[in-house]
């Protein structure tokens, strides 16, 4: 986001609105409407592209720790360590 924001935005604000979601909503607040929809735009495009990238990266963990059940449960389990010392 932080070559998205508009030359108009002050430095402190522009600093303020990279942040985080909530520190770019809170400078367009402050800013004329123009220049709000200018930080608000790339910041929830941002905010968003991040929330599938975390989505994606979370199923496929879920999917390969589905896989790696399916075939422990397929070939026994794991091994016990101290299963042959009780035999």
């Amino acid at each position: 986001m932080g070559d998205a924001l508009p030359a108009d935005v002050p430095p402190q604000a522009a600093a303020t609105a990279r942040d985080t979601l909530g520190g770019a909503v809170a400078v367009s607040h402050r800013l004329p409407d123009g220049l709000a929809a200018d930080v608000l735009d790339p910041a929830r495009e941002a905010f968003t592209h991040a929330l599938q990238v975390a989505a994606t990266v979370s199923g496929v963990l879920i999917v390969a720790a589905a896989l790696l059940v399916a075939r422990l449960v397929r070939h026994g389990g794991a091994p016990c360590l101290g299963a042959e010392a009780a035999v």
